[in-house]
Order: structure tokens, then C-alpha cells, then sequence
């Protein structure tokens, strides 16, 4: 199965990807997550120094003379990623005071030889695409402002700290992230 979205200058309503032209579904490349690919994802725990990722879509650019395509790839099992403190690129005492539980996370494959992989929120690109109030569990909606890097919730007011990519979008972000992840259960 193999389909092709042509993009124009836009995506993703006000956010451009810079020389992008294309976005391709292929389901006969190997995925596994590999160095520089982007790995959206969603925050299952989160500590002092690490948060562990289920990655629910690998997003590859693959450069083709002057184009550059984007494979999207969908990991065909649970796939997880980690993130450590020093990876973040944004001052803080713990992870856990600018990581929360169900935050969606887009970052860069930084180590892949060893499984799971590890991923850096070093550029514009990477970081939190869209949050999560850790008080009353509401959406954060794009902030005014990306470069504050502050996310208010609309319910309780309060207010959070966060490493936010200027590709923050969470009405998108958590459709692509609904549709493409992998249903675990719960053992019995």
C-alpha cells in the first residue's frame, strides 16, 4: 500500500515544513526507528532524569535530488523510545517538572543501535506538539506565543513550563497519534 499527499506551502495550518513537497505512506519500507528520523509519541512515564516514549508513528525524510520526501511509518508493534534530561535542550531541576504523563512528544532519533532508541528534543522541530494540564487532564491549546514556551490550560488557568516545537498543534497531533497507535491490553 502505497500513498502520496502532495503539500503546499502550508501544513498543518500555520506551521511550515521547509522543503517539503511530499508525504508517503509506505508500507514495504523497514520500520524501525533509525538515526535523524522523528518519532511522535506519548509520555508513559517520566522521572527525575528519563521519560519513557510509545512511539506511535515514525516520520522519515528522505531527501530525492531537490525534494525531499516524508515517509510516514506506522511501528508494526509496541514500540518504545527514551528521553533523557540532557537531551532536552530546555533548563529545568527534573524532566518531570516539563514532561507530563500523556503529553505528546516529537523528537529526534539521537541513538539507534540500541533498543529501545533514545531521542533528543534538541531543535525547533522537537518537543512537546501537544500538552496535557497535569491538574484537571484538559488539552492545552497553542499557546500565543511558542518562544515562551509557557502552556496555559483553558479549564483551571494554571500555567507550565515546557520544551514546546514550534510544530505544536494538538487537535492534529492527537488525531495522527489516536489513528496510528498500538492497542495494548492490559494483562489479565
Amino acid at each position: 500500500m502505497k500513498e502520496e499527499i502532495t503539500l503546499g506551502q502550508k501544513t498543518f495550518e500555520n506551521t511550515t515544513i521547509s522543503g517539503a513537497s511530499r508525504v508517503t505512506w509506505d508500507s514495504k519500507i523497514l520500520k524501525i526507528p533509525s538515526m535523524g528520523d522523528l518519532l511522535l509519541g506519548q509520555i508513559v512515564s517520566v522521572s527525575e532524569k528519563i521519560a519513557t516514549v510509545l512511539v506511535s508513528l515514525i516520520i522519515r525524510i528522505i531527501e530525492d535530488g531537490n525534494l525531499e520526501k516524508i515517509r510516514l511509518l506506522k511501528p508494526p508493534s509496541p514500540t518504545h523510545a527514551y528521553i533523557f534530561k540532557g537531551d532536552v535542550k530546555f533548563p529545568c531541576v527534573n524532566l518531570s517538572d516539563i514532561l507530563k504523563l500523556g503529553d505528546l512528544v516529537l523528537g529526534r532519533v539521537k541513538v539507534d543501535w540500541f533498543k529501545p532508541v533514545f531521542l533528543s528534543l534538541d531543535t525547533e522541530d522537537t518537543g512537546v506538539v501537544s500538552g496535557i494540564c497535569s491538574n484537571c487532564g484538559a488539552v492545552l491549546p497553542t499557546p500565543r506565543d511558542l518562544a515562551s514556551n509557557t502552556l496555559v490550560c483553558p479549564r483551571c488557568k494554571s500555567t507550565r513550563k515546557t520544551k514546546v516545537s514550534k510544530l505544536y498543534e494538538p487537535i492534529i497531533w492527537r488525531e495522527i497519534h489516536l489513528t496510528n497507535r498500538i492497542q495494548t491490553l492490559p494483562p489479565a
